[in-house]
């Protein structure tokens, strides 16, 4: 069975595919049991075969647990489905500020700064639980449509100072690195 033709994993009934990427894809779906919106992120097969991938997909799970603050994604669930792990968040309803950026919508400079306090207020949360994201940009932040803001995809973030990077190895956006990420020191 393809991935876009999954019905059902576990208590969660999928409802459309809403993303994919290079470590999986995303399903809008529904819990079964307490009747909420959810989304599953279940990793490809192809990624699931590489271990170090499966260990980041899971220490995701536990970044993204340890941090209970309003602009972070909540997660409900971790799990495996036919031996691909997934995680189940909050359904965010708005899109993500890429999308927001690439579509050229107006955003007013009172909207602006308060995206920014709150991505900071998220930012100093984590960094106090000692877990760095080091994956800040536009496709990871997101924007309710109640303008509320929302941190998403901590899939490459060091927790403590355990780090699932190998020598010579970066992980991120480069882009949207800061200069000691790209030099491969410490964050």
């Amino acid at each position: 069975m393809s991935m876009e033709e999954l019905k059902q994993i576990g208590k969660y009934t999928i409802v459309e595919v809403i993303g994919q990427g290079g470590m999986g894809t995303v399903y809008k779906a529904v819990d079964t049991i307490i009747k909420r919106p959810v989304a599953i992120k279940m990793m490809t097969q192809t990624s699931f075969d590489k271990e170090t991938a499966r260990k980041r997909f899971f220490r995701e799970a536990q970044a993204i647990g340890q941090l209970s603050h309003p602009n972070i994604i909540t997660i409900y669930d971790v799990g495996e489905y036919e031996n691909m792990p997934y995680l189940v968040v909050e359904f965010l309803d708005g899109k993500d500020l890429k999308t927001l950026l690439r579509d050229r919508v107006q955003i007013s400079t009172v909207d602006s700064i308060s995206i920014m306090i709150d991505i900071c207020d998220a930012l100093e949360f984590s960094h106090k639980a000692n877990i760095i994201h080091r994956d800040i940009k536009p496709a990871n932040i997101f924007i309710l449509k109640n303008k509320s803001v929302k941190l998403m995809d901590f899939g490459v973030a060091k927790i403590d100072d355990v780090d699932l990077t190998q020598t010579g190895t970066i992980l991120g956006t480069i882009h949207y690195m800061s200069p000691e990420q790209i030099k491969g020191k410490g964050v």
